[in-house]
């Protein structure tokens, strides 16, 4: 699944890779295919922001900061946003 969302993501299907990322944080333990997940959704999370949908990447930012507080990335970007 992880491959898949890397692919989609690679191909601009951002709302399909964004899903795939969110299901792989619901189920998976903490680990390499988590964090690269999370890396993943947060990559999608900014590019929302570069690109002005500000809404939908606070949302984003908003549910990975819940998942890992400690990300400053996350917690700098849900701030500008």
């Amino acid at each position: 699944m992880l491959y898949s969302a890397i692919r989609e993501e690679e191909e601009d299907f951002d709302s399909r890779a964004a899903q795939h990322y969110g299901e792989l944080l619901a189920r998976q333990p903490i680990g390499p295919v988590r964090d690269e997940a999370y890396r993943g959704a947060l990559r999608l999370a900014i590019k929302d922001f570069n690109s002005g949908l500000i809404d939908r990447a606070a949302d984003r930012l908003g549910q990975l900061e819940s998942i890992d507080p400690t990300c400053i990335k996350a917690n700098y970007a849900l701030q500008l946003a």
